[in-house]
C-alpha cells in the first residue's frame, strides 16, 4: 500500500497529528533523522540498481532531504 509522509513544523504539531492518527486508528511511525537518511539512501540505491551509475550529487541531494 502507498504511504503519506507528513512533516510537521513543530513538536506541538507533531503531537497533535500523532494523536489525531491514533484516534482515527491509523498506523503512524515517527522517524528519526537517521531513519530518514537510511530511507533516502535506500531509495538512491534502488534507483542506482536501475541505471549503470549514480552520481555523488544525486546521492548527496537525497541525503539532505
Amino acid at each position: 500500500m502507498e504511504a503519506i509522509i507528513v512533516r510537521p513544523k513543530s513538536k506541538k504539531e507533531l503531537a497533535f497529528i500523532s494523536e489525531m492518527f491514533k484516534r482515527l486508528n491509523i498506523k503512524a511511525k515517527i522517524m528519526t533523522d537517521e531513519e530518514k537518511e537510511d530511507l533516502a539512501l535506500g531509495n538512491a540505491i534502488n534507483e542506482g540498481m536501475k541505471t549503470k551509475s549514480v552520481s555523488k550529487t544525486i546521492i548527496n541531494k537525497h541525503l539532505r532531504k
